[in-house]
């Protein structure tokens, strides 16, 4: 082998040896990014949304599916609240109900039901929805989740997001004529399920530490 061939058999060993601490470091930084930084909040839709009347007032039975796509630690929420609310207006709910607490593992999902109770239905709303039934053929809520979260990795490492906040706007819900039943519409296919976002959380608000 001539002077030049082992040169360059040398070069080719030095860039496949700087290849691999790259990787190596960058590996290491996303990792680290993950761990301080902890993984996105969960993908959320609305799976189920009805609306009967009965003595006890208007219910709204509601499931939303809940997912964590991400291979990386549990998401723990806990003090959960779920409330309904008219014409994209959150801060004021017609009504809420507390939600069991609920744990994501990694690449998990589930699914949360909630019965909420509109007891004493305020008029303007009650007449405002009819409109809005009679012009387009359905009523459009959202719905809302208030809750406190945690990202867990392992035994060792706890980031605490703090107060969490997810909407889901433009749920659109038809009635039955005459009986004041309603059931949510998933689109014109009948495949899509309404989508929910996030407030994220104020970094005051989170706190991350050792286990």
């Amino acid at each position: 082998m001539d002077d030049d061939s082992k040169f360059e058999l040398w070069c080719y060993g030095v860039f496949m040896i700087a290849v691999l601490i790259l990787v190596v470091l960058l590996s290491i930084f996303s990792y680290l990014i993950c761990i301080l930084v902890g993984p996105e909040y969960p993908k959320m839709n609305v799976a189920e949304l009805t609306v009967s009347t009965a003595s006890a007032g208007v219910i709204w039975n509601a499931a939303l599916l809940v997912e964590q796509p991400e291979d990386f630690g549990d998401l723990f929420f806990r003090e959960v609240e779920c409330f309904v609310y008219y014409h994209w207006d959150a801060t004021q709910p017609l009504a809420l109900a507390s939600v069991e607490p609920f744990v994501l593992r990694s690449i998990d999902k589930t699914v949360i039901k909630v019965k909420i109770t509109m007891e004493r239905p305020v008029e303007e709303v009650l007449e405002n929805m009819n409109i809005e039934q009679r012009s387009v053929g359905t009523v459009a809520v959202g719905l809302g989740l208030r809750m406190q979260g945690t990202y867990v990795l392992g035994s060792w490492w706890k980031r605490e997001y703090g107060h969490i906040e997810a909407y889901c706007d433009n749920v659109k819900v038809a009635f039955a004529n005459s009986t004041g039943e309603g059931r949510l519409v998933t689109g014109d296919t009948g495949g899509s399920l309404p989508s929910c976002s996030y407030n994220r959380v104020k970094p005051e608000d989170a706190a991350i530490m050792f286990l």
